[in-house]
């Protein structure tokens, strides 16, 4: 993989991630179909954020399982990430809601993800300081 495709591919990230963290700094009280949005939108970001860290390890010849959780076990390594738990818990919440939508799981993953989907940001931007 070339660097400028490793770029767009960061930056495209960074757009995915803006999206979700910008509802955060708008409002505070969410209604059910809002919540159902930022879900869909944080299964979105994480999404693009572990094919992000996976074309990273690529351009970085690598040696890696194209599994999600090891894609965040290299780049936790690799410091590119810095909570291996908390990466996890991203990985199974995106999981558990694209499979299986409950009320139930919906309200504590929306009151997790408003706690920590911050650490999303960070992860883009050491990625942003490496290579662009």
């Amino acid at each position: 993989m070339e660097l400028k495709r490793l770029q767009k591919q960061i930056l495209l990230c960074e757009k995915a991630n803006k999206s979700l963290q910008k509802v955060f700094v708008e409002q505070d009280i969410f209604s059910e179909l809002e919540k159902d949005w930022v879900i869909q939108r944080f299964e979105y970001t994480v999404e693009i954020s572990w094919k992000t860290l996976k074309k990273v390890l690529e351009y970085n010849q690598l040696n890696f399982s194209p599994a999600p959780k090891e894609i965040i076990r290299e780049s936790y390594k690799l410091d590119y990430i810095d909570s291996l738990d908390l990466w996890d818990e991203f990985l199974d919440i995106r999981n558990q809601m694209s499979h299986v939508y409950s009320d139930f799981y919906s309200k504590d993953n929306f009151d997790f993800i408003k706690l920590n989907a911050w650490k999303i940001t960070e992860t883009i931007e050491i990625l942003k300081k490496k290579f662009i």
